[in-house]
């Protein structure tokens, strides 16, 4: 009796041993799916410090979750905390090195904290180099003037056959920091690849002012020729009653005046 009774009892101790190692697994493997989906929902709707409360419990809990410390490191660099959000994609790159999410994410940190050759090197491992990367890229070479290096990026971009709202977006960069004749090329290539009216409108309001501009520097340098061409496309671009149609007109007059004086 007494070792039926011992048998019975060393069973039931091993039914609950092994139910508890069952349910302290599962809880292990639902909690951080549960949590992150709890933090992702919250990034959505930038909650961001929120969503940092969760993560911060979810790394305590497992320290190598990739996906809690990749969403970490996101929230960081939305704060643009970037020294913290590069501290924590190093821990995830330090675990899964090829982690294709994570080497982007480096990239947009360290172009956004201005160090281009460390960028360089972190895109070496990425598998497909997205738009918004190569665009960041060249935003980075703009302020800096290093053509060499917004060419070779400009063409990889084009190459990756980008929607036109992208093109357009990408020609307000260059139109912004005075390339005149990068911005004029992208704003007439999405304007044929079909961008919208409203778009197409304030394009053209920004080619009239590229084409005077251009024109102006082609006049400065005594390329009349070129000049009176530019200011040319000013007017059959821009409305009637625009200024810069008016100050074209005027300045294909000053050249055929200089033209003459230059004859005599």
């Amino acid at each position: 009796m007494k070792k039926s009774t011992a048998i019975i009892s060393f069973f039931f101790l091993f039914c609950i041993t092994h139910i508890y190692s069952i349910s302290k697994a599962i809880n292990f493997e639902t909690l951080p799916e549960i949590l992150n989906k709890k933090a992702l929902r919250l990034i959505k709707i930038k909650k961001y410090r929120a969503a940092l409360k969760i993560l911060r419990k979810l790394n305590e809990f497992d320290g190598y979750q990739k996906q809690s410390i990749y969403n970490t490191a996101f929230i960081y660099f939305k704060l643009r905390e970037l020294h913290v959000s590069l501290n924590f994609i190093n821990r995830l790159l330090f675990i899964d090195p090829l982690n294709n999410k994570a080497l982007i994410l480096k990239a947009r940190i360290l172009v956004y904290s201005g160090r281009g050759e460390q960028v360089l090197l972190t895109c070496r491992n990425i598998k497909r180099m997205s738009n918004l990367i190569i665009s960041l890229f060249i935003k980075n070479y703009l302020k800096s003037r290093n053509y060499r290096m917004i060419n070779y990026y400009l063409n990889k971009y084009l190459n990756n056959n980008p929607k036109a709202v992208y093109l357009y977006f990408l020609g307000n960069s260059f139109f912004k920091n005075g390339y005149y004749n990068y911005a004029a090329d992208i704003f007439k290539r999405a304007v044929t690849k079909g961008l919208a009216r409203l778009k197409i409108r304030i394009v053209r309001k920004k080619l009239t002012i590229i084409y005077y501009k251009l024109a102006v520097q082609k006049k400065l340098k005594c390329d009349f020729k070129s000049a009176i061409h530019m200011f040319m496309k000013v007017i059959k671009i821009s409305p009637i009653k625009s200024i810069y149609r008016q100050k074209a007109g005027e300045q294909i007059r000053s050249i055929k005046k200089l033209y003459s004086l230059m004859k005599k």
